[in-house]
Order: C-alpha cells, then sequence, then structure tokens
C-alpha cells in the first residue's frame, strides 16, 4: 500500500511482518529483475503479528498505520517510534 504522496510503501505478509519501503529512492535499488527494480532492504521492519498480516491502511499524516493480520488483531502502529501502541483483538471474521 502506497500512502497519498507516493513516497512510501508497506507491505506485509506471510512471515507476521510489515516493510516500509520508499520505491523512489536511488540507493535503495540493487538492480532490475524482469523490468521492475530490486530493493535491497526496507527502511524499517515492523513485528507484532502472531499470523500473517493480510492488510495495511496509512493514515492521512503518515505518522500511524493499521494493520489487520490472520491472528484477529488489528493494530495501530506508531511509525515512528516503530511499535505497535493500541490493539484491537478478538474479531471473528
Amino acid at each position: 500500500r502506497l500512502n497519498a504522496s507516493g513516497e512510501y510503501a508497506l507491505t506485509a505478509g506471510q512471515d507476521r511482518t510489515i516493510m516500509l519501503w520508499n520505491p523512489r529512492s536511488e540507493e535503495a535499488s540493487a538492480g532490475e529483475r524482469e523490468g521492475a527494480r530490486v530493493y535491497k532492504r526496507p527502511l524499517h521492519a515492523y513485528a507484532g503479528h502472531a499470523q500473517e498480516v493480510n492488510g495495511v491502511a496509512i493514515s492521512a499524516d503518515n505518522a500511524r498505520f493499521a494493520s489487520c493480520g490472520s491472528d484477529r488483531l488489528v493494530g495501530l502502529w506508531d511509525v515512528q517510534e516503530g511499535r505497535m501502541v493500541r490493539k484491537f483483538p478478538g474479531h471473528t471474521q
């Protein structure tokens, strides 16, 4: 998911982490594979889910984001602090 300006992207997956990337960064580029840029490493990795992360949403001010996972947890994250600041457990679907 890209933020509104396209400056940053969040990815999430089966490894239970959320990765913050800067798709515009030339420094991050490690080459190209099949016409697409390949990035060396994310700017930051966030961990806090017990199972795969299914989705993320970024706040308009880019200071926070929300994540949801197969562990039935919705987390509210502070980007600068690099931690989950609120947990909303117990979703059944």
